[in-house]
């Protein structure tokens, strides 16, 4: 009716008026209330709630958990709104429930796939900072894209990423050494190893480091000073799946649930705080945590098969590299004994051949001597040309 018409854009007007970019949220709610009033035949002024209990049966047996907790928590809300009273009788008698996320641990990437995806990334500094800055704090993809060079903090022990929250306010999170780190869970500092060489790596590459803080820091490499969108984003990591073989579907948010639900021993609040909740969300414990009791307990158990660092220890200067350089990444010393074996051999072989070469040096100065010498002497001349004749 031209009646509910006018209801629906006035809470289209009221949204837009309050909300930022409200427009995928109005269209799965007016796809919901347009569903009903054609079921119903009715306005939402003279709906009751017997009206409603036969479709709320149908969505009983049609729907999951996820999406019948949607459909009638958006349904609840409309009616509140539409009646002007929080306590509206209707909504009163319509249970939602709580909300449970259909995504499970084994959903979520696990140790070797996280190995394979770093291995497809490993040859771009871009791809692989990135992959492993969300597989450490997992951003949320607008976020991540407003990164800038001015954002990234350096010091010897830790980097700090400001991530943007609105015009004025950042989240600080940092990606710590193991000295410096409060967290010592072993998955954690590993992960945050990673984490720092791979971006100290790619910020010596970036054309906007150190002189250009307004550089975007994941940026567009074809169209140049450009920040990459979310879309983008998603891309470089869809691509890294498809390249590392793998049949789960790499997003943004896979890999934010992932870096959640991956530190078992890490207190939770310093992660609620890192991943952007507000004390006493519902998006930790409700959609993202996936870990199970008995994964908890484990990190009660002072165990000596507990899990170890995944790293190598330079034997020059001493500090921790990741798995798989084959040179450390601060004093440029190999790190493998079969490297450092042909560093030697290679360094004895050189210096054996300087030695030859020297030793050669000085035979042609001798004989360089001998010949000014033989040149003086009376028919050394035409003994020369007979000698070259006699060997044609």
């Amino acid at each position: 009716t031209d009646n509910q018409k006018e209801v629906f854009e006035k809470f289209i007007k009221e949204r837009y008026a309050n909300y930022a970019n409200p427009k995928n949220t109005v269209r799965s709610y007016l796809d919901l209330l347009n569903l009903i009033v054609l079921k119903i035949k009715k306005s939402f002024s003279e709906i009751t709630y017997d009206d409603l209990e036969p479709l709320l049966s149908e969505w009983q047996e049609e729907y999951g958990k996820a999406t019948l907790h949607g459909r009638r928590s958006k349904l609840k809300a409309f009616l509140r709104w539409e009646s002007g009273n929080k306590h509206d009788p209707r909504a009163e008698k319509i249970r939602s429930g709580g909300y449970v996320s259909p995504v499970t641990i084994h959903d979520l990437l696990t140790d070797e796939e996280i190995t394979e995806l770093r291995k497809a990334a490993k040859d771009d500094p871009r791809d692989l900072a990135v992959l492993d800055f969300h597989l450490l704090w997992g951003p949320r993809p607008s976020e991540s894209v407003k990164l800038k060079v001015k954002d990234v903090e350096i010091n010897d022990e830790y980097i700090v990423v400001n991530i943007p929250q609105t015009k004025t306010i950042y989240r600080p999170v940092p990606i710590p050494l193991t000295t410096e780190s409060v967290i010592q869970d072993p998955t954690f500092l590993d992960c945050a190893l990673n984490a720092y060489t791979s971006l100290m790596q790619y910020l010596n590459a970036h054309p906007g480091y150190p002189d250009d803080p307004d550089y975007p820091l994941w940026y567009n490499q074809k169209r140049g000073r450009k920040h990459l969108d979310m879309y983008s984003l998603s891309k470089i990591f869809r691509r890294l799946g498809k390249q590392a073989g793998l049949e789960k579907n790499i997003s943004t948010y896979m890999l934010r649930r992932t870096a959640f639900n991956r530190f078992k021993g890490v207190n939770r609040e310093l992660l609620c705080a890192g991943f952007g909740w507000k004390p006493g969300s519902k998006m930790p414990t409700q959609v993202y945590n996936k870990l199970r009791p008995q994964d908890y307990l484990e990190t009660l158990i002072n165990s000596k098969s507990k899990k170890e660092r995944d790293i190598q220890i330079c034997p020059q200067c001493g500090k921790e590299n990741p798995q798989g350089k084959n040179f450390c990444v601060w004093c440029s010393h190999a790190l493998k004994e079969s490297l450092i074996a042909d560093t030697v051999k290679r360094f004895h072989a050189d210096q054996t051949a300087q030695k030859e070469l020297e030793d050669l040096r000085e035979k042609m100065v001798k004989v360089e001597e001998l010949l000014s010498k033989m040149v003086n002497v009376p028919g050394f001349e035409k003994f020369m040309e007979e000698a070259v004749k006699n060997s044609e």
